[in-house]
């Protein structure tokens, strides 16, 4: 169930955290915190845009084509006195998502598809923190294959094994 189902108030868990769509974005989007790349903190739209100076909006998303169950669109922003201190009062050039369909919306997918996207784009302008990146990916596997080039699907397909086990295990824990 969605929260929005529930007809009860959104009450924001964080000052980041303003919506049910930037709730959404968060599970993928938090991966961009170990990089030099904005995830809108300090705007209305935390969580549900990526940005930094480098960016060029439409190329990147031309270059993505369509993504399952979101739209992405060229975009500014202007952070102010964002807590993770990334470009505060700066006009940057950012891409906005927004989910369009729940059922197919993966954004872990999508982060780690961005992340590949503007590594091959923008090459080293995209810089990671290892220590924060890898804290939010749970091991140094993940930036060290955007480091070296590798496909986002060859990545995905990475964690399949690992996935279906956590599965399985996880059956004899739900209640619902």
């Amino acid at each position: 169930m969605w929260f929005d189902a529930t007809a009860l108030p959104w009450v924001a868990p964080s000052p980041n955290m303003p919506n049910l769509e930037s709730a959404t974005h968060y599970p993928g989007l938090v991966l961009f915190e170990g990089t030099n790349v904005s995830v809108a903190r300090g705007t209305p739209i935390a969580f549900a845009a990526v940005g930094a100076p480098w960016l060029k909006p439409a190329p990147l998303i031309a270059r993505l084509g369509a993504v399952p169950g979101a739209a992405l669109s060229a975009a500014t922003m202007t952070p102010k006195a964002p807590g993770d201190g990334k470009y505060d009062g700066q006009e940057i050039p950012a891409v906005r998502l927004r989910v369009t369909d729940r059922a197919v919306y993966d954004p872990v997918r999508l982060a780690v598809v961005l992340l590949c996207a503007m590594r091959s784009a923008y090459g080293d302008e995209l810089k990671f923190d290892a220590t924060a990146f890898d804290e939010r990916a749970g091991s140094d596997r993940l930036r060290h294959a955007i480091e070296s080039g590798e496909h986002p699907e060859r990545i995905w397909q990475g964690w399949a094994a690992g996935l279906g086990r956590f599965e399985k295990e996880r059956r004899g824990y739900l209640l619902y």
